[in-house]
C-alpha cells in the first residue's frame, strides 16, 4: 500500500525544496527524487493520527479549475522560452492541488526519462483526457505547443463557465425542492398525527382530502413506509448501475433525445460539443480521422457518438 513521505531536497542551483510524494517504500521515493535531479537531504514517512486522518467517501479528484490554471501557466512559461522540464518543475511547486502536484512531478520524471510530454500526460487519463493529450501531441509535432496549450486552456475555461452557469441556474430550484420535500415529510410524520388526535377528540368527521392525508401519514410512519423507502433506495441503486451498462446507457440517451422540449436541447448540446471539439482538434493539427475518433467519445450521447463513428468510417472509405 502506498505511503506518503515528506522530503527535503536540494536542486542543481542549490535551492532547498520540500514536498510530499506517495510511494510503496522510502527507497522508491529516494530513487525517484534522484532521477529528477535532486540531492536528497531528508526523507521520512508521514505519521497520520487516527483523529487527524482524512476519510474520503469518494476517491479524491483533481478539479477542472486546477487543470485549467495549470494549462494556462504552462502555456505562458513555454511561450516565454523556458525549457519543458523547468516549466514542469516550477508548476509542481506552484500547483495548489496536492494530487495534481504529484501528477505533474510524475510527468516531469517521465519527460526526464525520455518520454514525450503527450506520452507522459497520457499515463494519467483520469486527469488529462484523450482530447487533451492528442492536442498536446499535435502541438509537439507542429512545434506550436504554446499555442495549443493556450487553445486547450481557452476550451477548458469555456467548459467551466458553462458548468458554472448550469449549476447557478439549478441551485435555487433544487434547494427549494429539497426544502419542500423535507417540510412535507416533517408535516406528515410529526404535525398531521397531532391534528388527527384533535379531530378524533372533537368527534368531527374528516373531509376526503384531510382523510387522505391522514392515511398517507399512517403509511409513512408504519413499517410499510420503511419498506417503500428501502424499495426506492434499491431502485435508485439498480438504476445507477443499469445506466453504466452499454445497453442501459444507450436506452437512456435515446430517451433523452425523445423528451418533449428538452430532447431538442440535449441534441443541440451534443452537436455544439461535437463542433467545438472537432474544430479545436483540427485547428491544433490533429488528423481528421483521429479527430473524429476522439470527438465521438466526447459528445456525451451514445446515439450521436454512433453517428460520428459512421461519418468517420465514411471518410476513411473515401
Amino acid at each position: 500500500m502506498a505511503q506518503t513521505y515528506s522530503y527535503r531536497v536540494r536542486d542543481k542551483q542549490g535551492k532547498v525544496i520540500t514536498g510530499t510524494l506517495e510511494a510503496d517504500s522510502e527507497a522508491v521515493v529516494s530513487q525517484r527524487l534522484r532521477e529528477m535531479g535532486y540531492f536528497v537531504i531528508g526523507l521520512e514517512e508521514e505519521k497520520v493520527s487516527l483523529g487527524k486522518k482524512e476519510i474520503h467517501i469518494l476517491p479524491p479528484k483533481v478539479k477542472s479549475k486546477d487543470i485549467t490554471v495549470f494549462t494556462r501557466q504552462f502555456a505562458t512559461m513555454i511561450n516565454a522560452g523556458l525549457p519543458l522540464v523547468k516549466c514542469l518543475s516550477i508548476l509542481t511547486e506552484q500547483t495548489e492541488s496536492p494530487m495534481l502536484s504529484e501528477i505533474v512531478a510524475d510527468v516531469q520524471h517521465e519527460v526526464e526519462m525520455g518520454r514525450s510530454l503527450s506520452e507522459a500526460l497520457a499515463k494519467h487519463p483520469n486527469v488529462f483526457k484523450e482530447l487533451y493529450t492528442s492536442m498536446v501531441k499535435a502541438g509537439e509535432i507542429g512545434g506550436v505547443l504554446d499555442d495549443v496549450l493556450l487553445r486547450i486552456a481557452a476550451t477548458l475555461e469555456s467548459e467551466d463557465e458553462i458548468r458554472r452557469r448550469i449549476k447557478s441556474a439549478l441551485t435555487y430550484p433544487v434547494a427549494m425542492l429539497c426544502i419542500s420535500l423535507l417540510l412535507l415529510i416533517v408535516m406528515l410524520i410529526f404535525v398531521v398525527p397531532v391534528f388527527e388526535r384533535m379531530f378524533r377528540d372533537m368527534g368531527a368527521s374528516l373531509p376526503f382530502l384531510t382523510s387522505l392525508i391522514m392515511k398517507l401519514s399512517h403509511f409513512l410512519t408504519s413499517w410499510k413506509g420503511l419498506v417503500l423507502l428501502a424499495a426506492v433506495i434499491a431502485g435508485v441503486i439498480f438504476l445507477r448501475r443499469w445506466i453504466k451498462t452499454p445497453g442501459g446507457r444507450r436506452k437512456l440517451d435515446a430517451m433523452k433525445l425523445k423528451l418533449p422540449v428538452f430532447g431538442s436541447l440535449f441534441h443541440k448540446m451534443s452537436l455544439s460539443r461535437f463542433s467545438r471539439t472537432l474544430g479545436t482538434l483540427v485547428a491544433s493539427g490533429v488528423p481528421i480521422l483521429q479527430a473524429l475518433e476522439i470527438t465521438s467519445s466526447t459528445v456525451g450521447n451514445v446515439l450521436v457518438s454512433e453517428a460520428v463513428d459512421s461519418v468517420r468510417i465514411g471518410v476513411k472509405e473515401g
